[in-house]
């Protein structure tokens, strides 16, 4: 590693200390390269930049496309597809910089779906939707492990997760209501990549673990909605409430605080909703009562946050070598 010390010293200095033998070259490359972010103020503007040209290039050939997509033969139509397929793919392999390549991934993940949809579209094969995510997922996963690149991975698991939410409903019941299905699927979801993670899996990053959680909880959200408006709703809501707690000390021991707290301010977020959506209120009525029982239920929202914070660092502690 190079001291943080000599990277900020002018080129000048750090060219001399490279001729007297105490930066080698890798150094010296690294040192420069820190100094020019330094002394250049809108490196990452440029970046930024780059990047709305090449989305802007992209649009005027798809727009162009688009306008003369009925004039096209069925060959045609493909070889676009293929056109565009084979350079990112080849991009991904020999570009040097780490965002020409993210980019150049994301050209090849979006790329292949669009392949897909036109080879649909062009032989009108009679098949279900969960049929096209699923073939998309199938031929991005090998890119996923071998690439290891983080969109590609996010991309897959979206997919996977798609095929799964299409395909179950249609064909299997196995909750009596529906948001049950999409909760349990965004949770085991969650907790895979999650232990993924733990596990040091590449390309598995906290933003996918997020992004499946804030799923989990838009999923709980609608239910909690559909727990509201209906009456027979006592059963399903406790079975949601007591997963709901036994997913935050799940959390608690994967050291995941974050999920932890947004977890237990769902929950209690749930309680009070359904507390009050068995009383025979008006809308008004009922919307300044919640109002004020959560105003008065703060202080003991934070004191448990706080239990559950020092009780996670306990838990953690204690399980480190």
């Amino acid at each position: 590693m190079i001291d943080s010390q000599k990277s900020s010293k002018p080129r000048m200095m750090l060219r001399f200390l490279h001729q007297s033998k105490l930066l080698s070259d890798d150094q010296l490359t690294q040192a420069m390269t820190k100094n020019l972010s330094r002394t250049q103020p809108f490196h990452h503007a440029d970046i930024y930049i780059q990047l709305l040209s090449w989305i802007l290039i992209a649009t005027g050939i798809i727009c162009l496309t688009a306008f003369n997509w009925f004039q096209m033969s069925d060959f045609t139509k493909l070889a676009i597809a293929e056109i565009a397929l084979i350079p990112s793919f080849g991009a991904i392999l020999f570009t040097k910089k780490p965002h020409h390549k993210s980019l150049a991934g994301a050209i090849f993940t979006l790329m292949i779906g669009v392949f897909w949809a036109i080879f649909g579209q062009i032989y009108q094969i009679n098949s279900s939707i969960y049929h096209f995510s699923l073939i998309w997922c199938i031929c991005l996963l090998p890119f996923a492990i071998i690439l290891r690149q983080q969109f590609i991975t996010i991309i897959t698991a979206l997919l996977f997760y798609s095929t799964l939410m299409l395909y179950l409903p249609l064909h299997y019941k196995i909750f009596y209501f529906s948001s049950l299905t999409s909760i349990a699927i965004s949770a085991l979801f969650t907790f895979v990549i999650i232990f993924a993670k733990r596990f040091k899996i590449p390309s598995i990053a906290n933003s996918i673990c997020y992004i499946f959680f804030s799923i989990t909880l838009l999923a709980l959200l609608g239910s909690s909605i559909e727990f509201l408006f209906r009456s027979n709703t006592t059963t399903a809501w406790l079975i949601t409430l007591f997963s709901s707690i036994i997913a935050i000390f799940i959390l608690i021991h994967l050291n995941e605080k974050t999920m932890m707290i947004a977890l237990y301010l769902y929950t209690i977020f749930m309680v009070l909703l359904r507390l009050f959506s068995l009383s025979h209120l008006d809308i008004v009525s009922l919307t300044l009562t919640m109002s004020i029982c959560a105003i008065i239920a703060i202080y003991p929202t934070y004191k448990g946050a706080i239990w559950l914070i020092h009780y996670a660092n306990k838990v953690n502690h204690n399980e480190q070598p």
